[in-house]
């Protein structure tokens, strides 16, 4: 949502986080939420970062977070 709002109709869209912690946010967010997978970036020196992906539909509009 930082170069175009989201849809607010039943499109779907493709959800990529950082967080393990935000499924909660995304199912509240949407009405549908699948996880598809993980995408797992080699960072150098045996470090890596997993990002994880949804497809979602159905945004119901911004939530204020806790």
């Amino acid at each position: 949502e930082l170069v175009q709002a989201l849809p607010e109709d039943n499109r779907r869209v493709l959800l990529v986080s950082y967080f393990e912690t935000y499924d909660a946010y995304f199912r509240r967010d949407f009405e549908t939420i699948e996880q598809i997978g993980e995408i797992n970036i080699e960072l150098g020196g045996g470090k890596t970062r997993a990002l994880r992906t949804y497809a979602a539909s159905g945004y119901k509009g911004p939530v204020w977070r806790d």
